[in-house]
């Protein structure tokens, strides 16, 4: 309320948009039948039951280990059972400074009202804040990126003691015998400020000792992901073979996302061929197994709670059990992922969606009518166009895609009945028994899983027998039993997680408070502390920032603070330059270069001079390795990092590499006859038929198949069909509105106005060029053709043919590629027609095209160019780009462009923009001009001129 208050002082306008929201948002929750709870609500039904003194199950104690991120209202709970229980705080402090701020507190306080209600917690921010200010300046705390630890002691000192007093245990550290352990020393002390060296002298007198042989910290510039845990793997070696008080166990490997790295972490640390091998156990935040029957049974049981979408139905069929009993083979589930997606079925009626007024009686989002889709389109055999009873059928699967779908409806029909048996409340003794029929109808019986079964089945005994025995007959929902049962599961499945004898890798800060003698953080990135935070006027907390506020930059700052202190022997820290799927490069985190210059600037190495010493200090920190594990650097002996892998040391060894194995040139190809087609294709992206039908490549980009309940947006491959069938109805004369209704019913276009809506939108752009075609279109026919070049024969036959020449059309904007194909056509055209005319292209927002004719030897002359052309690009890719042309195309202009101008159009068309998909993201050209270098501007430059520039010159365009 505070918040809002201050947004009214300043934003009076805006204010009225927000509490809307909020308005809206609780209608929405009431809606849905759940209730609204806060921590306001919590301490109101609290204190109602303190009055009532009903706390005979309270514990006399409780104790609170490591949470540094405590706020008014927990502090205010607490306050009222202070009176029933004792709190023990258990936190790591700053020791040098905690009397200080004891004392100063003390002092402060009586200034500054901060009794801590609920009634005046609002006045309470404003005090506390004031409060803070001055103890922090009283008591000189660092508050700097990497001193985290002063400003939370701070604060915790402040909340804590508005309780009552508290008893501070301090505790000493050992005399620090490595760089590590000074370091720790002085980040316990608060001893780490990074914002005052300035004014420090760069002298040996203000530093202390580093030894050469310490490397009880390292820092680690890797590649990629998958060298980074190479040289892990590596490291870990290294560390295992020089200390023999360090064992498996002793040993715990840190990442932000961890499952990043799981594919590299089994291949690297696989034992199979691998006399170096290392037990590993991976942690996550999800302790469960990825394909377990008791994670299976929590998800049957939260269906009520579900809406079934294809992402939910799709985890449960990753369970090997379910797909045995259902006997759906696992390699065809992902056939049937794309047989969902083309064919827009989903699982479940969305009631908001058919309550609209204009969707009564079509229920496209309904499992059984899209199903029925799929059979109806078995029993017919044409289907182009046709409608029935309000559906498309879809019939494009085989026989056994429609045998393996059968068997996934039934089990579409299990969930669903599943479903609505689960959503009603039951006695315990009827819980009981539809227990025994779910898992007899989920699971196959056999050994191993009757092994987990029948654990299950003790679990749930232990959860409702002593209920059954106490006569209790009341109604319970499902979810009271599913809680109680996940909690006891998950007793079970830690237990798998041990990691004794085993090097841990964990997700996360889950164990920083552990000690470990060796703890390795991998992938350091610059996305390790910053992460996108909510901007704009709407994020009062940022504007209006108070104690307590949750803040992840420093939060993850003090969990780095936390592992560091944690670490009792080495610390080494990871971060990879390039990603595995793309070009990007990242930076290192911002928490690695402040502990290098805090470092350089307190430490130096015994022995070096002082003008040497911050690089001979950087370069025993930090190692930057090579980007190949076969490097022979990583062999030598004096590399400190050196490789334990034999594979690679063999491949090291090979001195005399005849590097033109690598480098071979493929052998000619010759056709003596080639259809015309295939040429056009060529020419259209030479490129990409060379990886197509040369090499017998097919690149397919990554695409995320839509796990959304509904499809509301129309793709570009849907519109440009629509446009082509709305053509060639107007064309043919056919009935529009059979096409329109067609799209609708199948899913594509929305229904309701906003289908309307783009459907007119279409007409309104495709009619002009009905109207233009059916002005110019006279008889049209049909040739076909056998010309002799001198290469080889080509066969085919043109289309749409008229007394003036050829003419053409397409539903979009021209592309290159449009003037290509018709710049062939028009060659052969020529050179068979000795009175050939004109040939035409036309296209949206009368955009026309044409190419003056040719005489037929000028024509058969450029034929055999682009025949040979073809060959040429079979054996070696010819770099012919819709940059290049774009290029020559400004240049051609009838007002002269300077070179610059030009050349900026080649790197806009490679770059894109927010409307364009740039060339760089093709996938074929990647694979041939990985950057635009001035090399490859140049030959895209060139080649653009040796096979664009004579359609440039027989061009005549129109608009």
């Amino acid at each position: 309320m505070d918040y809002k208050l201050k947004k009214k002082r300043t934003q009076s306008n805006s204010i009225k948009s927000y509490e809307s929201l909020w308005k809206t948002l609780i209608e929405y929750i009431k809606a849905r039948n759940q209730s609204i709870q806060n921590l306001s609500t919590f301490l109101f039904l609290f204190n109602e039951k303190t009055k009532k003194n009903n706390m005979n199950k309270f514990p006399s104690r409780i104790f609170i280990f490591g949470n540094k991120f405590l706020t008014p209202y927990n502090l205010i709970f607490l306050k009222k059972i202070q009176s029933i229980c004792k709190i023990h705080f258990f936190y790591v402090t700053p020791y040098k400074q905690e009397k200080k701020i004891l004392k100063n507190f003390e002092k402060e306080q009586e200034k500054y009202h901060t009794n801590l209600t609920k009634k005046n917690i609002l006045h309470f921010f404003e005090n506390t804040r004031k409060l803070k200010t001055s103890i922090k300046e009283k008591s000189n705390i660092n508050t700097n990126d990497l001193s985290t630890f002063g400003q939370y002691a701070l604060e915790y000192t402040i909340l804590t003691n508005l309780i009552q007093k508290k008893e501070v245990n301090l505790f000493k550290i050992k005399k620090p015998a490595c760089l590590l352990q000074k370091i720790q020393e002085k980040i316990i002390k608060n001893d780490f400020n990074l914002q005052n060296y300035k004014n420090i002298e760069n002298t040996k007198k203000n530093k202390n000792i580093i030894f050469k042989n310490d490397k009880s910290i390292s820092i680690h510039e890797c590649s990629t992901l998958k060298r980074e845990i190479e040289i892990l793997h590596d490291n870990l070696l290294s560390i295992l073979n020089s200390n023999y008080d360090i064992f498996f166990h002793d040993i715990l490997i840190i990442s932000k996302d961890i499952s990043s790295y799981i594919p590299f972490i089994k291949s690297v640390f696989n034992p199979i061929n691998n006399k170096h091998h290392i037990p590993f156990c991976i942690l996550s935040n999800n302790h469960q197994k990825k394909y377990t029957i008791l994670k299976t049974i929590i998800k049957i049981l939260s269906l009520p709670d579900t809406f079934l979408n294809n992402e939910k139905i799709f985890s449960l069929l990753e369970n090997p059990f379910i797909l045995k009993k259902f006997q759906i083979p696992e390699e065809k589930i992902e056939n049937l992922r794309k047989i969902l997606q083309k064919s827009q079925i989903q699982f479940e009626e969305n009631a908001n969606f058919n309550t609209h007024k204009s969707c009564k009686n079509i229920k496209i989002c309904d499992f059984s009518n899209e199903a029925s889709k799929i059979f109806l389109g078995k029993s017919m055999n044409d289907i182009n166009y046709v409608t029935w009873n309000k559906m498309v059928p879809y019939n494009k699967l085989s026989s056994k895609d429609y045998e393996n779908f059968s068997k996934f409806v039934t089990f579409i029909s299990f969930l669903k009945k599943w479903k609505k048996k689960l959503s009603t409340q039951k006695s315990l003794q009827s819980w009981k028994t539809i227990f025994g029929k779910l898992l007899n109808e989920l699971f196959v019986q056999d050994e191993i899983e009757n092994q987990e079964i029948n654990y299950i089945k003790k679990i749930l005994d232990t959860i409702i027998n002593p209920g059954i025995q106490e006569n209790y007959e009341k109604k319970i929902p499902i979810n009271l039993l599913k809680n109680e049962l996940e909690k006891n599961l998950l007793k079970k499945i830690n237990i798998y997680n041990h990691a004794f004898g085993k090097v841990t890798f964990c997700n996360g800060f889950i164990l920083r408070n552990i000690p470990f003698k060796v703890i390795h953080i991998l992938g350091m990135n610059e996305n390790f502390v910053f992460q996108k935070i909510l901007t704009g006027n709407f994020n009062l907390i940022k504007k209006y920032p108070r104690i307590c506020d949750p803040n992840r930059k420093h939060k993850y700052k003090y969990f780095f603070l936390e592992t560091l202190l944690s670490a009792k022997k080495i610390l080494s820290i990871s971060y990879y330059k390039n990603s595995e799927n793309n070009y990007e490069t990242h930076e290192p985190s911002i928490i690695i270069s402040q502990l290098l210059s805090y470092i350089s600037k307190n430490f130096y190495i015994l022995e070096k001079s002082e003008k040497k010493n911050t690089r001979e200090l950087f370069s025993h920190l930090y190692h930057v390795h090579t980007n190949k594990p076969y490097d022979t650097k990583n062999f030598s002996k004096n590399f400190n990092f050196q490789s334990f892998n034999e594979t690679w040391l063999k491949i090291s060894q090979l001195k005399k590499i005849n590097t033109n194995n690598f480098n071979k040139t493929l052998p000619k190809i010759q056709s003596d006859i080639i259809n015309v087609s295939d040429l056009i294709s060529f020419w259209k992206h030479p490129v990409k038929y060379f990886f197509n039908k040369r090499l017998g490549i097919r690149l397919n980009p990554i695409t995320t198949i839509n796990l959304h309940e509904e499809n509301y947006s129309i793709t570009k491959i849907d519109h440009y069909w629509i446009s082509i069938d709305i053509l060639n109805f107007l064309l043919k004369q056919k009935n529009i509105k059979k096409l329109f209704l067609y799209y609708r019913y199948k899913g594509i276009i929305p229904l309701g106005n906003l289908g309307k809506i783009y459907w007119e939108n279409c007409l309104s752009q495709i009619i002009p060029l009905y109207n233009t075609i059916k002005s110019i279109k006279e008889k049209l026919t049909h040739k076909k053709i056998f010309i002799q070049t001198k290469k080889c024969e080509l066969f085919g036959s043109l289309k749409n043919i008229s007394p003036k020449g050829l003419l053409r059309w397409t539903p979009t904007v021209i592309k290159n590629k449009d003037i290509i194909a018709l710049w062939i056509e028009h060659l052969i055209y020529c050179s068979i027609h000795t009175t050939g005319n004109n040939s035409t292209i036309l296209g949206l927002n009368k955009d026309n095209l044409s190419f003056t004719k040719l005489e037929s030897k000028k024509a058969n002359y450029l034929l055999n160019k682009y025949v040979h052309g073809y060959f040429q690009g079979m054996n070696k890719p010819i770099l012919l780009t819709n940059s290049g042309i774009n290029w020559l195309k400004c240049i051609h202009k009838k007002r002269q462009t300077s070179i610059s101008e030009s050349k900026k159009k080649i790197i806009e068309t490679w770059e894109g923009n927010n409307w364009n998909s740039g060339e760089k993201n093709d996938l074929y050209l990647k694979k041939v001009i990985t950057t635009l270098s001035k090399e490859n501007i140049s030959k895209i430059c060139e080649t653009a001129k040796k096979w664009i520039l004579p359609i440039i010159q027989y061009t005549q365009k129109n608009n």
